[in-house]
Protein backbone atom coordinates (compact mmCIF):
# COMPACT_ATOMS: atom_id res chain seq x y z
CA UNK A 1 0.00 0.00 0.00
CA UNK A 2 2.80 1.86 0.66
CA UNK A 3 5.54 0.94 -2.38
CA UNK A 4 7.59 -0.62 0.69
CA UNK A 5 9.30 -3.46 -0.03
CA UNK A 6 7.80 -6.23 2.09
CA UNK A 7 10.32 -9.00 2.21
CA UNK A 8 12.42 -5.85 3.77
CA UNK A 9 10.23 -3.99 6.25
CA UNK A 10 12.29 -5.68 9.25
CA UNK A 11 15.28 -4.76 8.11
CA UNK A 12 14.07 -1.25 7.28
CA UNK A 13 12.87 -1.03 10.70
CA UNK A 14 15.82 -2.07 12.52
CA UNK A 15 17.95 0.77 10.55
CA UNK A 16 15.52 3.48 11.53
CA UNK A 17 15.47 2.11 15.09
CA UNK A 18 19.20 3.17 14.86
CA UNK A 19 19.29 6.09 12.95
CA UNK A 20 17.02 8.04 15.33
CA UNK A 21 18.85 6.48 18.34
CA UNK A 22 21.78 8.12 16.62
CA UNK A 23 19.65 11.41 16.22
CA UNK A 24 19.29 11.53 19.60
CA UNK A 25 22.40 10.91 21.31
CA UNK A 26 24.99 12.68 19.13
CA UNK A 27 25.37 16.23 19.40
CA UNK A 28 25.92 16.46 15.54
CA UNK A 29 24.87 13.13 13.53
CA UNK A 30 25.26 11.18 10.72
CA UNK A 31 24.20 8.13 9.77
CA UNK A 32 24.83 6.13 6.15
CA UNK A 33 22.42 3.04 5.90
CA UNK A 34 20.18 1.11 3.02
CA UNK A 35 17.45 2.83 3.79
CA UNK A 36 18.55 5.91 5.84
CA UNK A 37 21.45 8.83 5.31
CA UNK A 38 22.01 11.99 6.40
CA UNK A 39 24.89 14.02 7.76
CA UNK A 40 25.67 16.30 10.24
CA UNK A 41 21.83 16.48 11.84
CA UNK A 42 21.81 19.06 14.60
CA UNK A 43 18.48 17.52 16.67
CA UNK A 44 17.15 20.24 19.61
CA UNK A 45 16.12 20.19 21.97
CA UNK A 46 17.64 16.65 22.82
CA UNK A 47 15.26 13.97 24.27
CA UNK A 48 14.50 14.76 27.96
CA UNK A 49 15.21 10.98 28.96
CA UNK A 50 19.15 10.39 27.99
CA UNK A 51 19.35 8.27 24.72
CA UNK A 52 15.47 9.08 24.10
CA UNK A 53 12.48 7.44 24.89
CA UNK A 54 12.27 3.74 25.26
CA UNK A 55 11.57 1.84 22.05
CA UNK A 56 9.04 -0.66 22.88
CA UNK A 57 9.19 -3.76 20.31
CA UNK A 58 5.85 -5.47 20.02
CA UNK A 59 5.42 -9.01 18.40
CA UNK A 60 5.60 -12.69 19.34
CA UNK A 61 7.63 -13.52 16.38
CA UNK A 62 11.44 -14.61 16.56
CA UNK A 63 12.42 -11.48 14.37
CA UNK A 64 10.15 -9.46 16.81
CA UNK A 65 11.45 -11.03 19.51
CA UNK A 66 15.22 -10.60 18.01
CA UNK A 67 14.44 -7.15 17.71
CA UNK A 68 13.47 -6.35 20.98
CA UNK A 69 16.63 -8.19 22.40
CA UNK A 70 19.30 -6.29 20.19
CA UNK A 71 17.52 -2.74 19.48
CA UNK A 72 14.46 -2.62 21.81
CA UNK A 73 13.99 -1.42 25.45
CA UNK A 74 11.51 -2.90 26.10
CA UNK A 75 9.15 -5.80 24.41
CA UNK A 76 5.33 -5.85 24.61
CA UNK A 77 4.26 -9.35 23.93
CA UNK A 78 0.14 -10.51 23.33
CA UNK A 79 -0.95 -13.19 25.39
CA UNK A 80 -3.15 -15.40 23.19
CA UNK A 81 -2.90 -19.13 21.97
CA UNK A 82 0.32 -19.98 24.03
CA UNK A 83 1.46 -20.83 27.57
CA UNK A 84 2.32 -17.69 28.77
CA UNK A 85 5.53 -19.47 31.15
CA UNK A 86 7.09 -21.31 27.93
CA UNK A 87 6.77 -18.20 26.13
CA UNK A 88 8.46 -15.33 28.26
CA UNK A 89 11.35 -18.20 28.99
CA UNK A 90 11.90 -17.99 24.92
CA UNK A 91 12.22 -14.52 25.19
CA UNK A 92 14.33 -14.37 27.73
CA UNK A 93 16.65 -16.95 25.91
CA UNK A 94 16.92 -14.67 23.30
CA UNK A 95 17.45 -11.56 25.53
CA UNK A 96 20.84 -14.01 26.81
CA UNK A 97 21.83 -15.07 23.47
CA UNK A 98 22.15 -11.56 22.71
CA UNK A 99 24.22 -10.31 26.13
CA UNK A 100 20.71 -8.45 27.44
CA UNK A 101 19.81 -8.33 31.04
CA UNK A 102 16.44 -7.84 31.96
CA UNK A 103 17.60 -5.02 34.51
CA UNK A 104 15.87 -1.79 33.40
CA UNK A 105 14.35 -3.34 30.47
CA UNK A 106 10.51 -2.74 29.95
CA UNK A 107 8.21 -6.14 29.87
CA UNK A 108 4.39 -5.77 29.21
CA UNK A 109 2.18 -8.65 28.32
CA UNK A 110 -1.52 -7.88 26.57
CA UNK A 111 -4.29 -10.45 26.69
CA UNK A 112 -7.74 -10.20 25.04
CA UNK A 113 -10.89 -10.74 27.72
CA UNK A 114 -12.22 -13.77 26.87
CA UNK A 115 -15.62 -13.32 29.43
CA UNK A 116 -13.40 -14.92 32.05
CA UNK A 117 -14.68 -14.27 35.83
CA UNK A 118 -12.64 -12.10 38.10
CA UNK A 119 -11.32 -14.67 39.73
CA UNK A 120 -10.13 -16.29 36.71
CA UNK A 121 -8.69 -12.62 35.20
CA UNK A 122 -7.13 -12.09 38.65
CA UNK A 123 -5.25 -15.71 38.07
CA UNK A 124 -3.75 -14.28 34.61
CA UNK A 125 -2.91 -11.11 36.40
CA UNK A 126 -0.74 -12.85 38.83
CA UNK A 127 1.31 -15.02 36.22
CA UNK A 128 1.97 -11.95 34.59
CA UNK A 129 3.79 -10.58 37.60
CA UNK A 130 5.15 -13.97 38.65
CA UNK A 131 7.16 -13.65 34.80
CA UNK A 132 8.12 -10.27 35.78
CA UNK A 133 6.26 -8.07 33.75
CA UNK A 134 5.31 -4.55 35.11
CA UNK A 135 2.42 -3.78 32.98
CA UNK A 136 -0.65 -5.62 31.56
CA UNK A 137 -2.83 -4.41 29.15
CA UNK A 138 -6.33 -6.31 29.02
CA UNK A 139 -7.97 -5.93 25.92
CA UNK A 140 -11.65 -5.63 27.52
CA UNK A 141 -14.65 -5.00 25.76
CA UNK A 142 -16.87 -1.91 27.03
CA UNK A 143 -20.06 -1.21 25.08
CA UNK A 144 -21.52 2.26 25.13
CA UNK A 145 -24.59 1.57 27.03
CA UNK A 146 -22.88 -0.87 29.97
CA UNK A 147 -19.39 1.09 30.19
CA UNK A 148 -20.08 2.06 33.75
CA UNK A 149 -20.61 -1.63 34.42
CA UNK A 150 -17.89 -2.54 32.48
CA UNK A 151 -15.33 -0.43 33.77
CA UNK A 152 -16.48 -1.12 37.28
CA UNK A 153 -16.41 -4.87 36.52
CA UNK A 154 -12.88 -4.56 35.04
CA UNK A 155 -11.72 -2.57 38.06
CA UNK A 156 -12.92 -5.24 40.21
CA UNK A 157 -11.01 -7.74 38.41
CA UNK A 158 -8.06 -5.80 38.65
CA UNK A 159 -8.42 -5.46 42.45
CA UNK A 160 -8.73 -1.70 41.97
CA UNK A 161 -12.06 -1.39 43.89
CA UNK A 162 -14.04 -4.01 45.66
Amino acid sequence: ALGVSFPKRGKRFDEYIKAIKTAWTEDVASFHGEFVNFDNVVLLPKPYTPGGPPFLIGGDSEAAMRRAATLGDGWYSWWRGYELEPHIEKFRAVMAEHGRSFDGFHLKIGTPHRGEPPEQLGGKIEAVRRMGAEEMVIAAPVEPKTMEKDVAFWAEAAGLRS
